[in-house]
């Protein structure tokens, strides 16, 4: 069976993930105390705003994708699963955001976890968007990469 996925809610989803992102490293980089992970909070605050960028042009490139599942449902079970998730995600951002103090560990631990959520989401993604677009996502998720690599220096630093 072929599932039909419409590319710009794949998109959408993107976009809502580079929003929470946006908002919790420029809000974690006001509240921890350490300059480096203050710097390193605002420079991948920077970065999403490019991808949000990026994702909001590609919402109008975004085609249909037709898929071969295993069995029914698959592709639109799993993507559910993902979306709802991010629920879950973004509630937990919002729990550690309402902290009068942010540890930066906390800090670092939550956007690791970001990371690694949209580098499985954008990798994903990739089987679902047009082939002229799947170079804009890789070089997003090269990025995200970058921005993992980057905490988990960060977090090794604070141990």
């Amino acid at each position: 069976m072929t599932v039909h996925f419409s590319g710009s809610e794949l998109v959408e989803i993107a976009v809502h993930m580079e929003k929470n992102g946006l908002t919790f490293y420029a809000s974690a980089a006001d509240s921890v105390a350490d300059a480096r992970a203050k710097d390193l909070l605002h420079k991948l605050a920077d970065d999403e705003v490019q991808h949000l960028k990026l994702f909001q042009g590609l919402l109008t490139s975004a085609g249909i994708a037709h898929l071969h599942e295993s069995y029914p449902g698959e592709y639109a079970t799993y993507m559910q699963a993902h979306v709802d998730g991010q629920v879950f995600t973004e509630a937990r951002m919002k729990q550690l955001l309402a902290q009068k103090a942010l540890s930066e560990r906390d800090a670092i631990q939550f956007g690791m976890d970001q990371e690694k959520d949209a580098i499985l989401y954008y990798t994903e993604m990739l089987r679902f968007v047009q082939a002229s677009d799947q170079k804009l996502v890789q070089g997003i998720l090269e990025e995200e990469k970058k921005h993992l690599a980057g905490l988990v220096a960060m977090m090794k630093e604070l141990v």
